[in-house]
């Protein structure tokens, strides 16, 4: 047990008669709350972490947290319950059977918590009661016997979802559209092999930008300076947005990549990307539609958050894996100088290692083409050879219908009482 800032000690009523909990709905949970209010929900446990995972919360302080997913008759979609220390231990070990057999459990005093968006997470006055009484956990025994089958199915799905398989399984578009509310999973992930049919040049937007954030700026590029957007030290340098349609033959999808997943796709660094934007160069351009229309990507596709707050099916592009072999690769010969034979004549292209994740801070703002003129593309041009050696970007993220990634790793640690 802790005592933080916020615990409450004293005398209490012997005498009082034992007050049982108000166990509500978990449809009738806000989904934001303000204050230190505190919900007793019941519900049916579909899944639990075989082990806690530990959390270094602050420093020289560890927690430990463990994920349990509930259902009642009243939701679509599984609930979060992070159960945190004491809690995330012999209690939750206590509950295993219980979510083999699909047994009501009640959970008191828990806290609604921002983490993928919505969940609940434990306080230091919860409790599990595997034997609740009362009519309403009565009539949701009764619910969990009559679903027993659906039950198993949403416990199956999170099994496979919670255990992802090394291989890429490949979907369609069409399978992803065809996906309901009820038969979808927060945190599913699939695979579409695509292409690009009609890429355009108009779509790409190249400006420059924090190396961390991609928040735009006048500051020149290869410059060092600090971010109003993020607050972080970085350096100026091109970025990139670029919209188009992807199609597999059963369906579309119009996507917005960020500045990594924009080098991936064109298989072009970023100042080459902004070169050819900048100096209107449709001749390689036209390079980059012909391989773009005729080869595949491979792209991973997840679930924007709305589905847990709002029941709303969003999908939303997390990465993008290129198969390339770029001495065949017409676009990248024809910037390297490279000719069929694997000579390289003097032009070189340089670019340095990129490390950088999916998640956006900040909004990006692209610049439009009359925004920067000739000094900027001579200072990119110039800058060429300091950004091969920058630190990589931090920042760039993809976007289904042009819906931002969400970045949450880990379910807010704080245990207030």
């Amino acid at each position: 047990m802790r005592f933080g800032s916020n615990t409450v000690i004293q005398p209490i009523d012997t005498t009082s008669t034992v007050v049982l909990p108000e166990y509500q709905n978990l449809a009738q949970i806000p989904k934001t709350v303000s204050g230190e209010e505190k919900f007793d929900v019941l519900g049916v446990i579909i899944y639990i972490e075989d082990s806690p995972r530990k959390i270094i919360t602050s420093p020289n302080c560890e927690s430990y947290v463990r994920e349990l997913l509930i259902v009642d008759n009243s939701v679509n979609q599984p609930v979060i319950i992070s159960a945190w220390n004491d809690l995330a231990e012999t209690a939750c070990d206590t509950l295993a059977r219980a979510a083999q057999t699909y047994n009501v459990v009640g959970f008191t005093a828990m806290r609604v918590s921002s983490y993928k968006c919505f969940s609940l997470a434990t306080s230091m006055s919860t409790t599990f009661d595997k034997n609740s009484a009362g009519n309403r956990a009565n009539n949701l025994r009764e619910w969990a016997q009559k679903k027993h089958n659906v039950l198993a199915n949403m416990n199956s799905r999170t099994a496979d979802v919670k255990n992802t398989p090394t291989e890429k399984l490949i979907k369609t578009i069409y399978t992803l559209l065809q996906k309901k509310v009820q038969n979808t999973l927060q945190e599913e992930r699939h695979w579409l092999r695509v292409t690009v049919p009609d890429p355009d040049f108009n779509k790409i937007n190249a400006y420059i930008g924090c190396s961390k954030c991609g928040k735009r700026t006048n500051i020149p590029a290869g410059q060092p300076y600090k971010c109003n957007a993020c607050s972080k030290d970085c350096v100026s340098c091109p970025r990139i947005t670029f919209t188009c349609d992807v199609a597999d033959g059963t369906g579309i999808f119009k996507i917005t990549t960020f500045t990594e997943d924009a080098e991936k796709l064109f298989r072009l660094s970023a100042p080459e990307l902004f070169q050819i934007k900048h100096s209107d160069d449709r001749k390689t351009f036209q390079l980059i539609q012909k391989k773009l229309n005729e080869s595949p990507i491979l792209i991973q596709v997840g679930l924007k958050a709305t589905l847990s707050r709002n029941n709303v099916l969003q999908w939303v592009l997390r990465t993008v894996k290129i198969d390339e072999n770029s001495d065949n690769d017409p676009i990248t010969n024809t910037l390297t100088g490279k000719t069929p034979e694997g000579h390289t004549t003097s032009s070189t292209r340089e670019t340095g290692d990129d490390t950088t994740n999916n998640s956006v801070v900040g909004e990006v703002e692209p610049a439009s083409d009359d925004t920067i003129n000739n000094n900027v593309l001579g200072e990119v041009e110039s800058a060429l050879d300091k950004l091969s050696e920058l630190p990589p970007n931090s920042t760039s993220g993809v976007q289904v219908l042009n819906i931002k990634s969400e970045k949450s790793n880990e379910p807010p640690s704080s245990q207030k009482t």
